[in-house]
């Protein structure tokens, strides 16, 4: 369950859609290609954006009022660092993409879905605000000639979401902490 201690059991509930479940996939075999020894943010939202044209995951980063490929591209280069740490065959999530997922989670139950889906882990991602992807984003938005400097990344994104005004991050934890090792099972359901 990835450490969901503070989510109320009714948010416990909340399966992955098989769409999600693919794109945890996808992460896992892009963090390996980068030789990560951890599934992060950044590896989602590169797999969100490797998904077809059709699907709903890739239109909404398309959608994105900004130079998408160049976007993309200044964020491949950044999540390429090198660990030099032993690449595990069960790759655990980082303290933030555990948090993200709880984000996803309550997304989905605020929407009464039964299922987290790719549209919902895109949202929890620019909800939390902290990751690769949001840096990145917003560097990218600051030299940006497109967007006034004032408009914040969380803003270009989460305005795509529609849930305002809910906090899906539990202010007491912080996503900053060492990775820890999962089961071998880890991965495959948060």
């Amino acid at each position: 369950m990835c450490g969901m201690k503070w989510l109320p059991r009714r948010l416990r509930t909340v399966a992955l859609s098989g769409d999600a479940q693919a794109l945890l996939r996808a992460a896992a075999e892009r963090a390996r290609t980068y030789a990560h020894d951890y599934i992060g943010v950044e590896h989602v939202f590169l797999s969100a954006w490797a998904l077809p044209d059709t699907h709903a995951g890739h239109q909404l980063i398309r959608s994105m009022p900004i130079d998408v490929p160049s976007f993309i591209s200044e964020l491949e280069t950044f999540s390429r660092v090198v660990t030099g740490r032993p690449v595990p065959s069960a790759l655990p999530y980082t303290p933030r993409l555990a948090q993200v997922l709880k984000g996803a989670k309550r997304l989905a139950r605020l929407s009464e879905a039964r299922e987290v889906t790719v549209v919902q882990l895109l949202g929890a991602i620019a909800w939390e605000g902290n990751s690769a992807v949001s840096y990145v984003l917003r560097q990218h938005v600051i030299r940006s000639s497109k967007l006034k400097k004032e408009q914040g990344a969380g803003a270009v994104f989460l305005a795509l979401t529609c849930f305002p005004g809910v906090h899906l991050f539990d202010p007491n934890e912080t996503p900053n902490q060492p990775l820890k090792p999962t089961a071998p099972s880890g991965h495959g359901s948060p």
